[in-house]
């Protein structure tokens, strides 16, 4: 009953609800409720790979836009357009209010988070308002994001294909809608930088951003639906790779 339990959730409600005792039997860690903004290479100081930002999006504006989504009918929703992953998709048909809400968050912020992986700032890019480049991820039951980079593969039609290294992604910006679901942690997987696996518990309104170039995965989902939008940020100059 601890707030300062391992779980993300604990640092929200009064309770823990035994997130670290499931990850444990799958031998994974949860990460501390750390933050901080020093980076040594490719990680944070903490040794953390990732950054967690809250309260970017006013709660009432996230609760309304969540219940606006809710009543979406399937058709306003797609397969995932750089997945085979079980994965519902809100990206051609999403209505303004959230795509801009979305873009409002990245627009007052990737300076900052430029700075915090040691990018050029003046080399990243971020697309206008009404770009619809912003996505919202809806993952039931049984749903799961196996082990990537994010990374263009060329396994899709519609991205370029890019070999590691070469991508011109720079970082990944995810904001969760909601954490009224059991399962789906974030996973960053075992790595030259990163000893063991590290899991981040999402918690409703958290933006989390972390390099393009760290393998991660999601949990399968046990219960309830899992929302949350991701917005990659890419360098200018680097030299775009060969369809």
């Amino acid at each position: 009953m601890a707030r300062d339990c391992v779980c993300g959730r604990s640092l929200k409600f009064p309770y823990c609800d035994g997130t670290h005792n499931r990850l444990e039997k799958l031998n994974l860690k949860p990460a501390p409720p750390k933050d901080t903004s020093t980076i040594h290479g490719m990680l944070l100081d903490d040794g953390l790979p990732y950054k967690v930002y809250k309260n970017l999006m006013p709660e009432e504006t996230r609760i309304r836009l969540l219940n606006m989504m809710k009543t979406l009918d399937q058709e306003f929703w797609h397969d995932s357009s750089c997945t085979n992953d079980p994965v519902d998709q809100l990206r051609m048909h999403m209505p303004r209010s959230i795509n801009h809400e979305l873009w409002k968050i990245g627009a007052e912020n990737y300076l900052e988070w430029a700075k915090l992986f040691n990018a050029e700032v003046s080399n990243v890019s971020y697309s206008n308002p009404l770009d619809h480049g912003r996505i919202v991820d809806r993952r039931g039951p049984g749903a799961f994001l196996g082990k990537h980079q994010d990374v263009p593969t060329g396994d899709f039609a519609k991205y370029f294909g890019a070999a590691p290294g070469e991508s011109l992604m720079e970082f990944t910006q995810i904001f969760y809608w909601n954490d009224d679901f059991e399962g789906g942690e974030l996973v960053f997987c075992e790595s030259d930088f990163i000893k063991e696996p590290i899991v981040y518990k999402p918690v409703a309104g958290d933006v989390i951003v972390f390099r393009s170039h760290h393998e991660h995965e999601i949990l399968p989902i046990i219960a309830g639906e899992r929302y949350s939008s991701q917005y990659f940020f890419y360098n200018k100059k680097k030299p775009r790779p060969p369809a």
